[in-house]
């Protein structure tokens, strides 16, 4: 089922937007994966300090609502995840590369958006775009303070959506949430310079697991990888 008209235009490069100095790569993983999550509908605490800001990146009047589809997290590692956008019969797909300063958003292979090697349907090409700029909007927000997320970015959004306003245990997970993470560090980027290493492979099929609706629970990320047989992984 091909889209209606026949309105194509170019792929183009992938766009690269830069990472704010307050943001490591780890948390704006963790920071776009929220902001997916949030748009395809997810639940978020009215305490949650990132709603807001959510909610003024995608705006009442923008395309993805007004073709009344649904953004969805299809697969992801530690250094990259891919996008997809469904609606009706069609989908398109963005993969998000995250550098160590920058991410990419490149399109992936989609689903009747009229797409070739060199050219995709204008309408794709357009939610592409609006998620970009959506992003920059996130990024701007935290580089300007207005958004409160930090280096570790991963265990205040995780916790804030465990724990709402119970803030002792919101803050003891905070701390347990980093622990984790600082200690699985070393894996994280063996994950980038050796992908098909054993242990790559274990760290990437670990942090697949502990993927949760409030975000990456690094305590669990941990424990699998150090307590999981192979063969269960």
């Amino acid at each position: 089922m091909a889209l209606a008209g026949c309105r194509t235009t170019e792929i183009g490069d992938p766009i690269e937007i830069a990472l704010p100095h307050n943001l490591s790569s780890q948390s704006a993983q963790t920071l776009v994966t929220r902001f997916i999550e949030a748009s395809s509908g997810a639940r978020m605490s009215r305490e949650d300090p990132l709603r807001h800001v959510f909610a003024s990146a995608r705006g009442r009047h923008s395309m993805a609502r007004r073709l009344r589809g649904k953004w969805r997290i299809e697969a992801w590692n530690p250094e990259s995840m891919v996008a997809a956008y469904a609606w009706k019969r069609h989908i398109l797909r963005v993969e998000i590369e995250f550098q160590d300063r920058s991410l990419r958003l490149g399109l992936g292979e989609g689903t009747n958006v009229d797409q070739s090697a060199t050219q995709i349907h204008s309408t794709a090409k357009a939610l592409a775009l609006e998620l970009a700029q959506e992003i920059r909007f996130v990024f701007g927000k935290v580089a300007s303070g207005s958004a409160p997320v930090a280096a570790d970015a991963a265990a205040i959004s995780f916790c804030d959506a465990m724990w709402g306003s119970n803030s002792s245990q919101r803050e003891s997970c905070g701390r347990a949430q980093k622990r984790s993470y600082d200690r699985l560090r070393p894996l994280i980027d063996l994950v980038k310079v050796k992908p098909s290493a054993p242990d790559s492979q274990r760290m990437k099929a670990c942090y697949a697991r502990a993927q949760t609706r409030a975000g990456t629970d690094w305590e669990s990320t941990e424990r699998c990888f150090y307590s999981y047989p192979a063969s269960d992984l």
